[in-house]
């Protein structure tokens, strides 16, 4: 709609006038805006309440499920740690995206606040991926695709 050559192509065939055309860029702009911005407060609201609360639960699982391992065994349990480091390194990870995002949601410009979702959504999905689903709050792809 910013192209000049479209610009003239509606205007020859009196399509839309250059005014119109400008007018309804700015109406889809605002439009595109709002739903991003959106999109972004969803987001953030949803890691913190939802995402956030599971990964700390299977975090605690995880710690109990290591003492309870170690206490028995009396060695370490190194394959569960390392999936404790990966669950708590993905929880930081999103809870700092979701900061940054509530920043961002501020005055950012939607740029920004797509770059910081993908972001977050890496760290969400890697959550995804490792949480078990009987306390992942949302449905996984899989689920969403019938394929469960």
């Amino acid at each position: 709609m910013k192209d000049k050559r479209i610009a003239e192509l509606f205007e020859r065939h009196k399509v839309l006038s250059k005014k119109e055309l400008d007018s309804r860029y700015g109406v889809y702009t605002e439009t595109y805006e709002t739903i991003v911005r959106y999109e972004g407060a969803l987001a953030a609201d949803m890691v913190k309440t939802l995402i956030v609360p599971a990964a700390l639960e299977y975090t605690a699982n995880l710690a109990e499920t290591i003492k309870s391992i170690e206490s028995i065994n009396k060695t370490k349990a190194t394959a569960v740690r390392n999936i404790l480091k990966d669950v708590a390194s993905n929880m930081e990870k999103a809870a700092d995206e979701t900061t940054k995002l509530e920043t961002a949601l501020k005055g950012a410009s939607t740029d920004k606040i797509r770059k910081i979702m993908a972001d977050l959504r890496e760290a969400v999905d890697a959550l995804e991926g490792l949480v078990p689903a009987e306390i992942w709050p949302l449905p996984s792809y899989a689920e969403m695709l019938f394929i469960s």
